[in-house]
């Protein structure tokens, strides 16, 4: 009875976390222009991070359970091929990394050459997962091993160790994307209107209790563009956020 419960307790468990990360998510995925641009930049940084988390969890789940539990089979020669191949694409791509960053300090003109350092950033990343799953797939039977005698401390400790690794990765590629890419930065424009407009306006969501979103036309929350209308019911203050020119 008392293996039962707990077993119970496990599950319900487990269950909890899943329906709050999936509300996480939907929150997350769903938010408006309005929001986006009104929400603080902690906040931002935090849902940011959180759906970096959530993206490599599930990549790492789909490069693991496949190979693990789906009985997917490779023949050693193809597999040991594959993985040289892939290492090398990996370490030529970094190689055309480092070599424009140590270029891009002593001329900008280097600069026009960035959509091939694009590439190589997306090559690179995705060749480092590609190495992770190949190695997956050669550590299957000594996995599965530990699995099924139930020695799970190595796998745990693999997998985190996994985890935090393209945690960690990503945010570097990320990095260097943004930083030869430019930063872009967008400039909106808020003005204070007669409030009367009002009456002209569509009424789309409520942001919170004190805060009203209007838009010139109807459209849904998530198809919402600027400009957009915020309305405080209790001053009766009605702003028109816009893009800057």
């Amino acid at each position: 009875m008392s293996d039962s419960l707990e077993e119970l307790v496990k599950i319900i468990s487990i269950i909890t976390a899943l329906v709050a990360c999936v509300r996480l998510i939907i929150s997350i995925s769903n938010r408006s222009v309005i929001e986006i641009i009104l929400i603080s930049k902690s906040t931002r940084a935090w849902e940011d991070f959180i759906e970096v988390l959530l993206a490599l969890l599930f990549i790492i789940v789909s490069l693991t359970f496949p190979v693990l539990f789906l009985k997917l089979e490779m023949n050693e020669s193809i597999l040991g091929f594959l993985m040289v191949c892939t290492s090398i694409l990996f370490v030529c791509s970094l190689l055309i990394i480092i070599g424009y960053s140590i270029t891009y300090f002593f001329t900008n003109k280097i600069k026009k050459y960035v959509e091939v350092l694009k590439k190589c950033v997306l090559t690179n990343m995705i060749s480092l997962l590609l190495i992770c799953y190949f190695a997956i797939f050669s550590l299957k039977s000594e996995i599965l091993i530990k699995i099924n005698s139930k020695d799970l401390g190595d796998v745990i400790y693999g997998f985190v160790s996994l985890y935090v690794f393209l945690v960690f990765a990503f945010y570097i590629y990320r990095n260097i994307y943004a930083y030869y890419n430019g930063v872009k930065n967008v400039a909106y424009k808020v003005e204070l209107i007669d409030s009367n407009q009002l009456k002209e306006l569509y009424y789309i969501f409520a942001l919170d209790t004190d805060r009203l979103i209007f838009a010139n036309y109807p459209v849904s929350k998530k198809s919402l563009t600027l400009p957009v209308y915020l309305y405080y019911p209790k001053e009766k203050s009605l702003y028109r956020f816009s893009k800057e020119q």
